[in-house]
C-alpha cells in the first residue's frame, strides 16, 4: 500500500523537485518557507504561469494584501522568490511594491506585465477577488492521448515515423502499444 506523505490532509512540500522556493519574512521575525510543487503532485509546464498563480494564492491567502480580513495572517515584511535549482532570485514583493532582484526576470515580458498590472491594481484598491479573478491563468493542458487515431494528424510518412520513434525513446508506451498505433493509423488514413 502507497502511503501518502500529508501535513492536515495536505501534501507536504517537495523540496527537491520544485522549480522554485519562496520565503515570507513575517514582521515578527518569523520566516515561512514554500515550494512550488507538492509531493505527488506535478507543476504546471509553463513556469511563469506557475509563479504568477503562486503570487496570487499568497495574495489570496492574505500575505501580500495589507488589508486582509484574516485574523492568522501576521503582517509581513516581504516576500522572495527564487528559482531552485541555482537560488537565482526573481523577485521581491511588499505591500505597495515590487524589488526586481532577478535581472532575468525583469526580462520575461510576461511576468513583467503580471507583476505591473497586479500592483497596479493593489495601488487602484481593488477587491482581492477582483484581481484574482483578472490575473489567474486558469487554462489546462488538455488530456492527448499520443496513441489517438480517431483524427489524421500526419500528412507524411515521414512524420508518422518520427513521432513514433519519439515514442519509443520516452518509453512512456509499450512497443507493442506503439507498434499497433503505427499500423492502425497508416490504414485508417492510408499516408505515403
Amino acid at each position: 500500500m502507497k502511503t501518502k506523505h500529508t501535513t492536515q490532509n495536505e501534501p507536504v512540500w517537495d523540496k527537491h523537485n520544485s522549480t522554485f522556493v519562496r520565503t515570507i519574512f513575517l514582521k515578527n521575525g518569523y520566516t515561512l518557507t514554500g515550494y512550488s510543487k507538492k509531493v505527488g503532485r506535478s507543476e504546471r509546464r509553463d513556469k511563469t504561469d506557475l509563479l504568477t498563480n503562486w503570487i496570487l494564492r499568497d495574495f489570496s491567502n492574505g500575505y501580500l494584501d495589507k488589508n486582509t480580513q484574516n485574523t492568522k495572517i501576521t503582517p509581513l515584511d516581504r516576500i522572495e522568490y527564487y528559482v531552485q535549482s541555482n537560488s537565482e532570485p526573481i523577485i521581491h514583493l511588499y505591500y505597495h511594491y515590487p524589488d526586481w532582484v532577478g535581472p532575468t526576470w525583469m526580462n520575461n515580458k510576461k511576468f513583467y506585465s503580471f507583476i505591473s498590472r497586479f500592483y497596479d491594481m493593489i495601488e487602484r484598491n481593488q477587491q482581492a477577488s477582483a484581481i484574482i479573478n483578472a490575473l489567474e491563468i486558469r487554462t489546462r493542458a488538455s488530456k492527448f492521448d499520443p496513441l489517438d487515431t480517431s483524427r489524421p494528424r500526419f500528412t507524411k510518412m515521414r512524420d508518422l515515423n518520427a513521432c513514433v520513434y519519439r515514442l519509443k525513446q520516452e518509453g512512456q508506451f509499450t512497443e507493442e502499444a506503439i507498434d499497433a498505433f503505427y499500423r492502425k493509423y497508416k490504414e485508417l488514413y492510408q499516408i505515403q
